[in-house]
């Protein structure tokens, strides 16, 4: 009798673990179907499903799952510490899945979420959980990437690459297919500023899956952003224009929202704030219209307004959309370039606002900011370079590996980038020295009033361009530029104004000059001013410009006007010269402009004897 008890409550027990095991099944066959239709789509599929029985914890969890992955963006079912006691008991993988996704939008900090993060994909590891472990390693590369940790989130991909699924179309996954590990490398290379291997991670994810549209539009998008990057504008545009056309053609809504953003954020890096403006307002409204949910993209978009607005001197408007800019501030938009935004817009209202002390506060951490962002740029930069010849050797090998299967191969290819374990262990390793030594390189190559290079790091970076013309012959000009009656700024109303000074002067040339430029303090009140590619009478223009907007935008102090002017002497050069005869001849063409009364420039042409002037 005992035993024939104990052999019901076995196939009792072995019944409602297959239940369980059908359920979820069925539950995550339909929950595919329905991610895998268009975005659009997606709500009203959900809408007209009966496979979810959301009487039950399990059939209200999956809901949620689809729910929050249509337009309607908020979950629409909360859980109770019971509940999610019992969905941990009764469905632990499911549990864990949850907590992944909780993780993933929460506002804790970085490095809580990913400690957090890291335990759960370590025990999947040790469950033999693959899918969980990757779910948790795809949550986990966001947040690093979000937090300018690239190569780690490199290395996290590359250790779940050898079982990543294959899909065979786009769909909303809870899981880390390789074809999102491509769409993720392609965005931790760029933002480490390797836009070359960029762009190439950009193509592989396009061409993974070549017949499904949403995926081919998300890929010229990505290499648009990378061929701004790399100076070539015209082609990103072309890239956007093309994108915008065919996702409004099919309404994919998403990408077309995303578009307009990119549209215009690239007219206002350009400071063409008319255009960046339209764009954005485009976008806002459509978004508006299709009840568009996803709240990065209404950051973005006033982001762009409260930028052009700032820059148009309508601090009204501009506070307004910075407001509106933070309220649209989600989970995922408190990563260090969303951190620089919503400085960069505090910094130019504190400006339109003449305030002094929130200026440079705001300046120091934008600095802080970007020090952050260069640290791992130069990382990465590190670790290119030690595992170049490593890459072309394991690169070498897949192309005798032909009998390897199609994602098998992809894997390869992802890992000989990646570089072997050696190369990552020694990485990690370097990572931790190299942000030191960042930090202390930092006060030897920035000026650390301004926040331009120092004369020691501007001088390196001009000999650099001075060498690249070896190969060029294009001309570039180089100037010395000196604030005029600078003492008497001092005398009249003390050094910290003058410090004020020197502050809004170089912030105003930053903002002006292209990345390809060079701009650093001289030392004092002078500066030094590389232009490449670029003829002198342009060079003069661009001075003239520059004198004329310093002129409309005085420094404010205590509600008085400080005005400032500069002169400056600049040279054209189209063969290689010495830098130090090229800086003495600057000096004396500054000589002769501030002999002529000041707030003027002097130009010459570089003749290996002397400038003669213009």
């Amino acid at each position: 009798m005992p035993s024939r008890i104990i052999v019901v409550a076995m196939l009792a027990l072995l019944f409602t673990t297959c239940s369980h095991a059908s359920m979820v099944d069925t539950y995550m066959a339909e929950r595919s179907r329905i991610l895998s239709q268009p975005y659009a789509e997606r709500y009203a599929a959900l809408q007209q499903s009966s496979a979810f029985d959301v009487k039950t914890l399990l059939g209200r969890y999956f809901y949620n799952t689809v729910y929050i992955n249509t337009s309607q963006y908020d979950p629409l079912y909360t859980f109770s510490a019971d509940e999610l006691s019992q969905l941990k008991q009764t469905y632990p993988q499911i549990y864990y899945e949850h907590q992944v996704f909780t993780l993933r939008f929460s506002d804790m900090e970085a490095q809580q979420i990913i400690s957090e993060l890291e335990e759960i994909k370590l025990f999947a590891q040790q469950k033999h959980w693959q899918r969980i472990e990757r779910w948790a390693t795809s949550a986990l590369v966001d947040v690093q990437i979000g937090a300018g940790r690239y190569y780690s989130a490199i290395i996290n991909m590359q250790s779940v690459v050898s079982h990543a699924p294959h899909f065979e179309k786009t769909e909303t996954t809870y899981d880390y297919p390789l074809v999102v590990i491509y769409r993720d490398m392609a965005n931790a290379l760029y933002h480490a500023g390797d836009y070359v291997k960029s762009y190439l991670y950009c193509q592989k994810y396009g061409d993974y899956l070549p017949n499904d549209r949403f995926t081919r539009l998300e890929s010229k998008l990505c290499k648009a952003r990378a061929e701004f990057r790399l100076k070539n504008s015209d082609n990103a545009l072309v890239l956007v224009a093309q994108v915008m056309n065919e996702a409004r053609e099919h309404n994919y809504t998403y990408v077309l929202t995303n578009s307009y953003t990119f549209a215009a954020r690239i007219h206002l890096d350009q400071g063409q704030l008319d255009l960046a403006k339209s764009y954005a307002l485009e976008g806002l409204d459509y978004a508006q219209q299709v009840n568009h949910k996803i709240h990065g993209e209404y950051f973005y978009f006033y982001y762009v307004l409260a930028s052009v607005y700032a820059l148009k001197g309508d601090p009204q408007k501009a506070q307004d959309y910075y407001h509106k800019m933070l309220e649209a501030r989600g989970p995922l938009e408190h990563d260090l370039p969303s951190d620089k935004m919503v400085m960069t817009v505090e910094l130019q209202l504190a400006e339109l606002r003449n305030n002094k002390d929130e200026i440079i506060a705001l300046y120091k951490r934008l600095l802080d900011n970007r020090e952050r962002m260069q640290d791992q740029e130069l990382a990465w930069k590190e670790f290119s370079t030690i595992t170049d010849r490593l890459d072309e050797k394991q690169l070498s090998l897949l192309r005798v590996k032909s009998q390897l299967d199609r994602t098998q191969s992809n894997n390869m290819t992802l890992l000989a980038i990646v570089t072997s374990t050696f190369s990552l262990v020694g990485l990690l390793l370097v990572g931790r020295l190299w942000q030191q030594k960042r930090r202390m390189e930092s006060f030897s190559r920035m000026d650390q009033l301004t926040g331009v290079p120092n004369r020691w790091h501007a001088t390196e970076l001009i000999e650099q361009k001075l060498n690249s013309m070896h190969r060029r012959n294009d001309p570039f000009c180089l100037a010395l530029i000196d604030v005029d009656h600078f003492k008497s700024i001092n005398d009249s109303y003390g050094h910290d104004v003058g410090d004020a000074a020197l502050i809004h002067l170089a912030k105003l040339f930053k903002y002006q000059i292209r990345e390809e430029d060079v701009f650093g303090r001289y030392g004092g009140e002078e500066f030094i001013l590389y232009l490449s590619d670029v003829a002198l009478a342009d060079a003069e223009k661009k001075l003239a410009k520059l004198q004329f907007l310093l002129e409309k935008r005085p420094l404010s102090i205590n509600s008085s006007e400080v005005p400032l002017r500069f002169s400056a002497g600049i040279i054209e050069v189209k063969s290689q010269a010495d830098l130090t005869h090229l800086i003495a001849q600057c000096d004396t063409l500054l000589y002769r402009a501030k002999s002529r009364g000041r707030n003027r420039s002097v130009g010459g042409r570089y003749d290996h004897c002397a400038a003669e002037p213009a």
